[in-house]
């Protein structure tokens, strides 16, 4: 058997646990995360209530943020994380 299609990733799922509300309420004001509401509707408003149980994403082919590499790194307890980083150089927490 051949494959059909190769699947291709667009976009990649913020770890929330590694930010705080206020600055998923700062990524998603400027416009750098998005999540899908009921109505799988984009969305990049900020309200409180729904940080809590939306799950954020990040586009990897953004025009402005655009994903140059994504990478494990070994962070400062010892533990492996899953990273995104823009061609601007800011980084992201990411789950794969």
């Amino acid at each position: 058997m051949r494959p059909l299609k190769k699947a291709q990733q667009q976009n990649l799922i913020i770890s929330k646990e590694y930010y705080t509300e206020h600055e998923l309420m700062k990524m998603l004001e400027n416009k750098e995360i998005w999540y899908l509401d009921d109505d799988i509707n984009f969305r990049c408003d900020c309200d409180i209530l729904n940080i809590r149980n939306q799950i954020f994403r990040i586009n990897i082919e953004d025009l402005e943020n655009a994903i140059k590499e994504i990478k494990v790194v070994l962070n400062e307890y010892g533990y492996y994380e899953n990273v995104a980083v823009t061609k601007n150089g800011k980084v992201y927490h990411v789950e794969l």
